[in-house]
């Protein structure tokens, strides 16, 4: 009995000092993090998941009662936590060894690929967006329309995708469209000229971003071209940036092992010269790539430094040739393949533009008019429809 009690009593302490112990090392890693905390300065931006964080809150009473000062300040923490991107990091790949492939709707895919789940799309916008089109279209009958409406990864490699992933008909959905405006635009097929790119290993998408890279959006040119009866050009290419991650990266959280390059097209006509301006602000631009955008958050910005409502290029193209464009950022490296053949070219960006583009049959007349637009981004968009409204 003596000898259960002793052995009883020592399993007791045992568990005492282990418990001793245990909370010494939670509180000495928990002031350790705090010591951390307060000799690190506060972060303004994440880079990986290219978003503003918090501030640390300004107390009041008003707000402690409101709750809203507790909310605000377990916000800052969780933002400013030390080492907070390297833990989810580390969490992320414990994940993806676990058998993890989706975040936030990304899905990681073979080839380190990350692919933007494609949701069955609101076929009844769709519905009400073609209507204002050919509406829009049907109004200036004397400009020639063209409409290129360009697939995501999850389309055309979609066999790099994990086997339980949701994805929706892309094709079906692409072929609506081109269905809906046969009487009032050339629908301009782009998928098969991407395939064959693929095909010849042409990197056609980025691994880390949403986007097509500038050689997929070079590798439609000639079918683009041929349907808008345009001249075969050829451009000067050039690696401007070879460690780019980018959107997919920063919504999903997953950080890949091989960084992305961004990549510049120039005119072989060492004669030809462009301007740009931008409408809102008046300010002007004598390249279609902003270098700075490189060191910043989003250098997919370098592709005419963002989106803006309204641009005009002002080209020295020896012809008088005018084109409307209706676009989304797939658009951004695509567009400078076509200076050349135009005169002046009027790009608006209608998720930023607030007037009917009648309003712009005013002051000019086109010639063409082009839409182009990924699949993604039109599947979720009203802004189109508002601008195709007429006056």
């Amino acid at each position: 009995m003596e000898l259960q009690e002793k052995m009883s009593q020592d399993e007791t302490g045992g568990k005492s000092k282990f418990m001793l112990w245990y909370g010494v090392l939670f509180i000495l890693c928990l002031t350790l993090l705090t010591i951390l905390h307060l000799a690190a300065p506060d972060r303004s931006f994440s880079e990986t998941e290219k978003r503003v964080l918090a501030k640390a809150p300004a107390f009041s009473a008003e707000a402690l009662a409101q709750g809203r000062f507790t909310d605000e300040l377990e916000t800052y923490l969780a933002d400013q936590f030390p080492k907070r991107e390297a833990l989810m990091q580390l969490r992320m790949r414990l994940e993806y060894l676990l058998g993890r492939r989706e975040s936030q709707g990304v899905y990681y895919g073979d080839g380190d690929y990350l692919m933007e789940k494609f949701n069955t799309p609101g076929m009844e916008i769709m519905g009400r967006t073609a209507t204002a089109v050919r509406g829009f279209l049907q109004r200036h009958p004397e400009s020639k329309a063209y409409f290129v409406l360009v697939p995501t990864q999850a389309d055309l490699m979609a066999e790099k995708l994990p086997s339980y992933a949701e994805n929706a008909d892309q094709d079906a959905y692409i072929d609506s469209w081109y269905s809906a405006l046969k009487n009032e635009a050339v629908s301009i097929d782009v998928r098969e000229a991407m395939r064959s790119a693929m095909a010849e290993g042409v990197q056609v998408y980025y691994r880390s971003d949403h986007h097509w890279t500038a050689d997929g959006a070079l590798s439609v040119l000639d079918t683009v071209e041929d349907a808008m009866g345009l001249a075969h050009r050829s451009f000067e290419r050039a690696v401007v940036f070879n460690r780019f991650s980018g959107s997919l990266s920063a919504k999903s959280g997953w950080s890949l092992p091989v960084y992305d390059s961004i990549v510049m097209y120039t005119s072989s006509d060492p004669d030809f010269r462009y301007y740009i301006q931008e409408e809102e602000s008046g300010e002007k631009f004598l390249s279609c790539y902003d270098a700075k955008a490189l060191s910043g958050y989003d250098p997919y910005e370098f592709y005419f430094g963002g989106n803006y409502p309204m641009l005009t290029v002002e080209t020295s193209a020896d012809t008088e040739r005018t084109l409307l464009v209706f676009k989304d950022s797939y658009a951004n490296s695509f567009l400078p393949f076509l200076f050349e053949d135009y005169r002046k070219i009027v790009i608006i960006d209608p998720r930023y533009y607030s007037y009917s583009a009648d309003t712009l049959f005013l002051l000019d007349q086109f010639d063409d008019i082009l839409f182009l637009y990924n699949a993604e981004t039109l599947a979720e968009d009203t802004s189109l429809r508002k601008v195709m409204e007429p006056l």
